[in-house]
């Protein structure tokens, strides 16, 4: 049976705002709770019982993420059988935004369709928003979150903090979506004074986060498709439908949408298994005249309750990518799955509200005494920690070497890295590969071959 809805997970993004950890891990494969982060949006599709997936990488990737799927031990079974093709994107000069990236695939594209970030990670259910999305006719339904995760980014002493917010105008009536405006654009927006002649009654926020969950009819792709200045869902997509909304559509935009409607109302009646001929019957005709074709195109907002969920994040930046990592392990077994864990098997260890591979091994010698006390912190497989270490609200990924004596605090710790005895990090980002941190004290500090000033979008 084919489901309602499609779903197109784009996971094929650099992660340009968090260089300092892509720029050796391509920001897919990023782990969170040792699973690799385009597991998360997949894993969300098929709690929501959406099975035909296109995921969308680039091909300089593609071997690596199809290893990742089929490693059992690192990459967690779904609930439901899912049907996920993997479409790569050819890895050249061009700028592959997230719409050019969806009219490259338009011929995979059959039906209705839900779009999911590769750095979205949650556990909310889609019933409600899905029901608004149907109710309302919705072009394109947008998920927004209420509650982002956020926090502080590590190794950012000499960082150049960016404001980044959006204002968001929704209809207090129905949530009507009726404008997004980057917050350093929102001076610049005249015709954004327009809407408020459409819609009479407009609730301006900066408090919602736009989780990059959209829900399209598949016409938007037919009516937006010979734009060829739309590279972004969110920057140029987006805009635009916002201002057709205002301003009448143009003749070819009102059939694509009839047309579109046509079909649906075929497909339903022949779902509910009712005779469907338009030489016979009226009754499509009638129902089309129901719309009001100086409102066809329409963009609405779903803004995330407490009960459809409890976990939501978007891994974009550096410090959202460091929160959600620690802040997720206490919901893993109910919300996602269940982690194999460490045995903790071990004298002289303490471990609190945290996630450890269950190939972790800690290294005592005869003689040695001390104790190893991890809290809030995630230790990634193949890691190997000698004792008298402490580990707090840190990220420790794979094959990386702890001496003794070490108190690493809020920092990242990348693959393949060694550590020294009687190291101390406060808030620091190692880098990949990084070969050898000795003896002393540092805080605030990117340690990196190279290492470049970070820019934040916090």
């Amino acid at each position: 049976m084919v489901s309602e809805f499609q779903a197109v997970v784009m996971a094929g993004g650099v992660g340009n705002r968090m260089t300092n950890l892509t720029n050796h891990v391509v920001k897919s494969s990023l782990p969170i709770a040792n699973v690799p982060m385009f597991w998360y949006p997949l894993n969300f599709l098929a709690k929501n019982r959406i099975t035909d997936v296109l995921l969308v990488i680039t091909d300089k990737i593609t071997k690596d993420v199809e290893m990742e799927m089929k490693d059992k031990l690192q990459f967690p079974e779904f609930a439901v059988e899912m049907n996920i093709k993997v479409i790569s994107l050819p890895q050249n000069d061009e700028d592959w935004g997230t719409f050019k990236a969806l009219l490259h695939i338009q011929s995979h594209i059959t039906r209705d369709f839900i779009v999911v970030s590769g750095d979205f990670i949650s556990d909310v259910s889609l019933v409600n928003l899905l029901k608004m999305h149907r109710a309302n006719q919705s072009s394109v339904t947008c998920l927004l979150s209420s509650k982002p995760v956020t926090g502080t980014t590590p190794g950012s002493e000499n960082a150049k903090p960016i404001k980044y917010r959006d204002f968001i105008g929704l209809n207090k009536k129905d949530n009507r979506l009726v404008f997004m405006i980057p917050e350093d654009d929102f001076d610049e927006s005249s015709k954004s004074l327009d809407v408020f002649k459409r819609f009479r009654d407009v609730e301006l926020s900066a408090n919602y986060q736009d989780c990059h969950v959209y829900v399209m009819k598949k016409y938007v792709l037919d009516i937006c498709c010979i734009n060829e200045d739309i590279n972004a869902i969110k920057g140029e997509l987006l805009p635009m439908l916002l201002e057709q909304q205002v301003y009448h559509l143009d003749q070819k935009s009102v059939e694509l949408i009839e047309a579109n409607n046509k079909d649906v109302f075929k497909e339903d009646a022949k779902n509910d298994k009712k005779r469907f001929e338009t030489s016979e019957s009226n009754e499509a005709n009638e129902v089309l005249h129901n719309f009001d074709k100086t409102d066809m195109l329409k963009c609405y907002a779903y803004i995330i309750k407490p009960e459809d969920g409890n976990f939501t994040a978007r891994c974009n930046t550096i410090a959202s990518y460091f929160e959600t990592c620690k802040s997720i392990v206490p919901y893993l077994t109910d919300c996602f799955y269940t982690p194999r864990r460490h045995a903790l098997n071990v004298n002289h260890l303490k471990v609190h509200n945290s996630l450890l591979s269950e190939t972790v091994k800690f290294l005592v010698a005869d003689g040695e005494s001390g104790i190893t006390a991890i809290n809030r912190s995630v230790i990634n497989y193949a890691t190997a920690i000698r004792h008298k270490t402490t580990i707090a609200d840190s990220i420790v990924m794979n094959t990386v070497k702890i001496g003794k004596g070490v108190v690493i605090k809020n920092s990242i710790i990348c693959p393949n890295v060694t550590i020294g005895d009687d190291v101390e990090l406060n808030d620091c980002i190692v880098t990949s590969g990084y070969q050898q941190i000795t003896k002393g004290k540092y805080s605030n500090k990117l340690f990196a071959e190279e290492a470049k000033e970070m820019i934040l979008d916090d």
